[in-house]
């Protein structure tokens, strides 16, 4: 499960795959993977942005924090934030098994907040609340790629810019720049 306005890398998705082939859905069904940022890949030089900021622990994800309003001046030496937090970026390896517990997550949520029309069901904080009870295990997959954005409109050049290098580098097909266009 990835959002549709985010690249998130080569590395990203292949580790992904390597997790999902590897743990196949009927066993440990609820063994799930998440790719891991590093917080200072994912800032927008263009405002603030939000941020599920992780712990992990020895049998893997702990818990994802929602952290609101981070900005560039925020993070780095001496500051609110290091830069070297893994992050979640909505970059999951799920199974089917999981739909029947954010079924009665998004259940709960809306009873107690389906009126709030700017509330919104956080997956990381769902599936938080699935470690927390013993639910799921979450590996989390460390990547050095960089996250690219669109979290606000000023960031589609950069993104464009971006992807365009990697595509001269060979690392995409040509046919990856060519849609950026339109």
């Amino acid at each position: 499960m990835i959002n549709a306005d985010d690249f998130y890398g080569r590395d990203s998705l292949a580790r992904l795959g390597d997790f999902l082939r590897g743990t196949p859905a009927s066993s440990q069904p609820t063994h799930l993977a998440m790719v891991g940022f590093r917080l200072a890949r994912t800032l927008s030089e263009n405002g603030a942005v939000s941020r599920g900021v992780c712990t992990e622990g020895d049998d893997g994800l702990r818990t994802i924090v929602e952290h609101t309003g981070i900005r560039r001046e925020d993070v780095g030496p001496g500051r609110t934030f290091s830069g070297d937090e893994i992050v979640s970026m909505n970059c999951w390896g799920l199974k089917p098994a999981i739909f029947a517990a954010l079924e009665r997550q998004f259940t709960a949520f809306l009873q107690t907040r389906g009126e709030d029309l700017k509330s919104e069901f956080y997956l990381p904080a769902a599936i938080s609340a699935m470690i927390e009870s013993g639910e799921a295990r979450v590996s989390v997959l460390p990547t050095q790629a960089t996250w690219f954005g669109i979290t606000y409109r000023e960031d589609k050049p950069r993104v464009v810019e971006a992807i365009r290098q990697l595509v001269a580098a060979g690392e995409y097909p040509a046919t990856l720049g060519a849609t950026l266009t339109s």
